[in-house]
């Protein structure tokens, strides 16, 4: 409930501008440090998800309504992060908004597989995440068997980046550890 309250006041906020990103989670350590439940993490996004949606469209569950403003009504879209799962590529799809992959624990034919089984399903929009960059390395040519990363130099990366395009996918959502000026302004180029 608390959650929900505090997602459905960003997305008023923001004018509709957030897109909830939320998947299961995948390091126990994190569970553990928190108090939860590793083991019961897939259920509880299952039933998690469909009680906040039931109370930012206004509805009653139990004690709780957030009774929202016409202008938050129905919440945020949410987009299901799964690696390339088969449970839950087909439930974002379906239930949900859009999917959410994860370039740096997947491969490019794993990626492939799952914009395949997504599209297949009726799935709408598509995001490759955690897509880490170094510009000073030197990266070669990509394979199937390879994760998608930026660590090449910018000619490369961007077309790395025209790979993700023509698998299908939507958006790219980087990782930086620089952060100077000039480093930025390169990885903002990319888009483009």
């Amino acid at each position: 409930m608390a959650l929900a309250h505090r997602i459905l006041g960003i997305h008023y906020l923001s004018g509709g501008r957030i897109r909830l990103g939320v998947g299961t989670g995948s390091t126990e350590g994190d569970f553990k440090a928190t108090g939860n439940d590793f083991s019961a993490r897939f259920r509880t996004l299952a039933e998690a998800l469909p009680v906040m949606q039931a109370l930012w469209r206004g509805e009653a569950v139990g004690d709780a309504n957030l009774t929202p403003l016409d202008d938050a009504a129905g919440g945020p879209p949410i987009l299901i992060g799964s690696w390339a799962g088969s449970r839950w590529i087909p439930i974002a799809a379906n239930d949900y908004d859009g999917w959410i992959s994860s370039c740096h624990f997947t491969t490019i034919a794993t990626l492939k597989e799952g914009i395949k089984r997504f599209k297949g399903e009726g799935g709408g929009r598509t995001v490759a995440s955690n897509i880490p960059v170094d510009f000073t390395a030197t990266g070669g040519t990509l394979g199937d068997d390879d994760n998608l990363d930026l660590r090449c130099g910018v000619e490369e990366a961007k077309a790395r980046l025209n790979i993700l395009a023509d698998i299908g996918f939507d958006d790219a959502i980087v990782t930086v550890n620089e952060f100077s000026e000039a480093h930025m302004a390169a990885v903002r180029a990319l888009h483009g």
